[in-house]
């Protein structure tokens, strides 16, 4: 969509139509003077993979032509995000805008995951551990490094707290504001951080400081791509029945169950990871093909 209109057919490379479409967004606002917000998802780095000749050049030094799609995919996608920073610069915006840019799982390529365990739809670290990456002059300081988990949940408290306005209390929030990490203090969570994927074993993380535990959901989902009426009607009873406990810390590539050492630990967030996700489930729609 174009000002409101279908476009038809665009030639180009996704990323770099996707940063065609935010710089024209910010043309149109830029008079306005009003906040602005801006949520650009990106096709790339997901297959198919597809990068224009010249950055594929580039990278003939690749173990293969597919790495080197892979590689100038990478490009393309980090040329088209410095295009939208630079029109944030060239407009004036840079000072008074927040920019987050980060992933929605991991990756499918052993580099790109290790040294943790796991890829892309699976609930071990490789596949929900990405970096995020955040510009705010005055707030951020540039090239500063944080190790606190956070996650996508806690977006909408953060862009809550940076607009002066109450969080809606009409729903469960499960995240917290960001903006205490940006002053380098502690985050302080009531909900731990959770991911659920009910197609991959474990089904379900949770995270409490160095503390992650694994569930596995009770076997018998019927399998096929899309969700029909029988998958959810499973999924809105099926429980997590078997558990293991890791210490990110001392063993960021989850080899070693320590349930049994850790037995006290272990009841604790187990307990909490079940009541999470029975209301997840109770408050996520019913939806299938």
């Amino acid at each position: 969509m174009r000002n409101g209109k279908a476009a038809g057919k665009i030639e180009g490379y996704s990323c770099q139509i996707v940063a065609d479409e935010v710089i024209g967004y910010l043309d149109d606002k830029n008079d306005s003077g009003k906040p602005f917000f801006v949520c650009a998802w990106f096709h790339e780095t997901h297959t198919p993979i597809a990068s224009p000749p010249e950055l594929v050049d580039r990278h003939g030094d690749a173990k293969s032509k597919k790495d080197a799609q892979y590689y100038a995919n990478v490009e393309n996608l980090d040329l088209a995000v410095g295009r939208i920073l630079k029109a944030l610069d060239k407009r004036g915006l840079t000072e008074n805008t927040f920019v987050i840019f980060s992933s929605d799982n991991g990756g499918v390529r052993p580099e790109s995951c290790a040294p943790f365990r796991g890829r892309k739809s699976f609930v071990w670290e490789g596949g929900i551990r990405e970096p995020g990456i955040i510009r705010w002059p005055g707030h951020v300081k540039p090239g500063s490094v944080c190790s606190q988990p956070a996650g996508m949940v806690d977006l909408l408290p953060t862009f809550c707290a940076m607009a002066g306005c109450e969080v809606p209390d009409d729903r469960p929030i499960d995240g917290v504001s960001l903006l205490p990490l940006f002053e380098g203090k502690q985050l302080e969570r009531s909900t731990p951080l959770f991911w659920y994927f009910y197609r991959t074993a474990p089904a379900a993380a949770m995270r409490v400081n160095d503390w992650v535990i694994v569930g596995y959901l009770e076997e018998g989902l019927p399998r096929s791509h899309g969700l029909t009426a029988e998958q959810m009607t499973f999924l809105k009873r099926a429980k997590l029945e078997r558990f293991e406990l890791f210490n990110l810390r001392r063993d960021m590539a989850q080899t070693t169950d320590l349930s049994e050492r850790y037995a006290e630990r272990f009841e604790t967030m187990k307990r909490q990871m079940v009541k999470l996700h029975s209301e997840v489930v109770a408050e996520g729609p019913v939806w299938f093909q």
